[in-house]
């Protein structure tokens, strides 16, 4: 967590609790990550991840987010808990622009050397979710669960389909949409969704944005 999230949970820590809190969450994934390793050195694997996944936190961090787990190759983050954030929507996105700008930064430094290149997909959706402390009596993590965060991955799985880097979902475009720039990828059947998602591509920012 940032310093600012630790502070946060120190002063108040009713914000662990379990509540019912509307965030957005963040899924990044590496595309094709098992073929890579398998042809990487393990310390030179590990070398990578350790670069990529420092500028992913720092990226998350910087725009008031919390890294909520990485799952092997795969980052998650939450915009608006535990620390209330209004503008959590725009903080992904900003984020999410982040990553692929500071991918592209390591990418040039990795290719002077000779290794090879990682692309990214990454997936936002808006929505209400379960946040607080779950877990056993002797391990508990703070987390949040629900469908929101289902349906957050299940988008970032799209950018496969679609040739994309960054989808996000009609909820969360509906809270930005004065300040991003997009394209509509219409509606899309997303597995275990009997109703079918609308989603965008990611495109960039407006210049009005920084205004906000």
């Amino acid at each position: 967590m940032s310093s600012e999230v630790v502070e946060k949970i120190y002063r108040d820590e009713s914000a662990l609790k379990g509540q019912r809190r509307t965030v957005t969450v963040l899924f990044s994934d590496i595309r094709g990550f098992t073929t890579i390793s398998e042809n990487l050195d393990v310390e030179l694997l590990v070398n990578l991840l350790n670069e990529y996944f420092s500028m992913m936190t720092d990226a998350v961090f910087k725009h008031g987010g919390m890294i909520n787990k990485f799952l092997g190759d795969a980052v998650m983050a939450i915009y608006g808990a535990p620390v209330d954030n209004a503008d959590h929507a725009i903080c992904a996105a900003r984020t999410s622009l982040e990553m692929q700008e500071g991918l592209e930064r390591l990418n040039s430094q990795w290719k002077e050397k000779g290794i090879v290149s990682l692309r990214i997909g990454i997936g936002i959706h808006t929505g209400e979710v379960f946040a607080g402390n779950i877990g056993s009596r002797k391990r508990k993590e703070y987390t949040v669960t629900g469908d929101a965060v289902n349906l957050a991955s299940r988008i970032e799985g799209l950018n496969k389909e679609f040739s994309t880097s960054i989808l996000i979902s009609d909820d969360t475009y509906n809270l930005i949409k004065d300040f991003v720039e997009i394209r509509d990828m219409g509606m899309v059947n997303v597995k275990g969704r009997q109703q079918p998602v609308r989603v965008y591509e990611l495109k960039g920012l407006r210049h009005k944005e920084g205004n906000q």
